[in-house]
C-alpha cells in the first residue's frame, strides 16, 4: 500500500491494480488520499475503491462525499449511504433534495429500499421518475393497499400507471370496487396494449363487455386483447359460461389451436364448400370473409 505514494507513476498504477486484485477492504484507507490526487486516473480509481469497499465504519468518508461539489461524488454517496445504517438514512434524506435529478433519484431509490414507510412520501414527489421508482418498489414487495393502487392508477405518468397494472396482474382477480371503478375510467382513456391489459383484468367483473371490446375501432387494442382472450380459462369466470362470445380469433374449428386446419376451413368457406361462419373466421371484423382474413391468420400462426 506504501507504493500508492511512490514518485514513479508507473509504480503507483501497478500498486492500484494489485490492491484491486487482492480485494482487501482494508486498502480503502490508502485510496482515500487518492481522492485529492491531481491525476484524474487515480481519483477515478479511488472512487471505485470507495464504492467497492466502503462500509458502516466509513461514515465520515460517505459524509464528505455527500457534501462534495462534484456531482459524481454525491451520486456515489447516494449509492452507498445505505451501508451506514440509520446515519446513512439521514444522508439519503438530505440528498433527496439535491439540485441534480439523478442524485435525487438515486437517493430516493436507496431510501425506499431501506424504509418502506418512505414509499408514501415518494409517491407524492413532483418528479415522476421518483414516483415510478416507488411504484416499482411496491411491485417488488408484492403487497399493497387498494388506496395505493388507486393513487398509482390516477398518476399523470403513463409509466407509473403501467406499473400499477403490472401490480394488479400479479393477482388472479380484483374484487375491490374502487379499483374496478378506477380501471373502468382508465380504460376509456387508454389504447393499444395497456387498454388490452386493463380489459383482461376487468373480464371477471365485466364479462358482458367482451363483444364491445373485440369490436373496438382500435385495432392495436383488439389484436392484443385477442391474445389475452386465448390464454383465459373461461370456466373460471362464472358469468361467462352462458355468454355467446365471438372472439374473431381465427380458431375456426374451436379446437383451442390456431393452425393450418383453420386456414383450410376459411379457404373452404370462401370457396363455398363449408358453411360460412364469420364469428371466428372474420378476423379483421369487416363482415367480409376474404383473402385478407387468410393473410392475418397465417401471420398469427407464424407469430406463435
Amino acid at each position: 500500500m506504501a507504493k500508492l505514494n511512490h514518485q514513479d507513476v508507473r509504480q503507483r498504477r501497478r500498486a492500484v491494480r494489485h490492491l484491486f486484485e487482492l480485494n482487501d477492504p482494508e486498502a480503502l484507507v490508502g485510496f482515500e488520499k487518492l481522492l485529492q490526487d491531481p491525476d484524474p486516473w487515480f481519483r477515478e480509481k479511488a472512487l471505485e475503491a470507495v464504492e467497492k469497499w466502503a462500509a458502516s465504519k466509513d461514515l465520515s468518508l460517505i459524509e464528505r462525499l455527500s457534501n462534495s461539489n462534484e456531482d459524481s461524488r454525491r451520486l456515489l454517496a447516494a449509492r452507498i449511504a445505505h451501508r451506514a445504517g440509520k446515519a446513512g438514512q439521514q444522508i439519503l434524506i438530505r440528498l433527496t433534495s439535491d439540485s441534480e435529478p439523478k442524485i435525487r433519484l438515486a437517493s430516493w431509490k436507496a431510501r425506499i429500499s431501506l424504509d418502506e414507510k418512505s414509499i408514501s412520501e415518494a409517491l407524492e414527489n413532483d418528479d415522476r421518475a421518483v414516483r415510478r421508482a416507488a411504484a416499482e418498489r411496491i411491485l417488488g414487495l408484492g403487497e399493497w393497499k387498494p388506496e395505493v393502487i388507486i393513487q398509482l392508477l390516477s398518476d399523470n405518468s403513463p409509466a407509473v400507471r403501467n406499473i400499477a397494472i403490472r401490480i394488479i396482474e400479479q393477482r388472479d382477480s380484483v374484487s375491490e370496487e374502487e379499483i374496478i371503478h378506477t380501471l373502468n375510467d382508465l380504460i376509456n382513456n387508454s389504447s393499444g396494449e395497456l387498454k388490452a391489459r386493463i380489459a383482461g383484468i376487468l373480464l371477471v367483473s365485466s364479462p358482458n363487455q367482451v363483444n364491445d371490446w373485440i369490436g373496438d375501432s382500435d385495432t392495436a387494442f383488439v389484436n392484443q386483447f385477442s391474445k389475452i382472450l386465448r390464454d383465459i380459462d373461461w370456466t373460471l369466470i362464472e358469468q361467462c359460461r352462458n355468454l355467446d362470445l365471438c372472439l374473431f380469433s381465427g380458431n375456426v374449428n374451436y379446437d383451442e389451436l390456431i393452425n393450418i386446419l383453420d386456414v383450410v376451413l376459411i379457404i373452404n368457406m370462401i370457396l363455398g364448400t363449408e358453411d360460412l361462419t364469420l364469428c371466428e373466421s372474420d378476423i379483421n371484423q369487416d363482415s367480409i370473409l376474404n383473402v385478407q382474413d387468410i393473410i392475418i391468420l397465417i401471420n398469427l400462426i407464424l407469430e406463435q
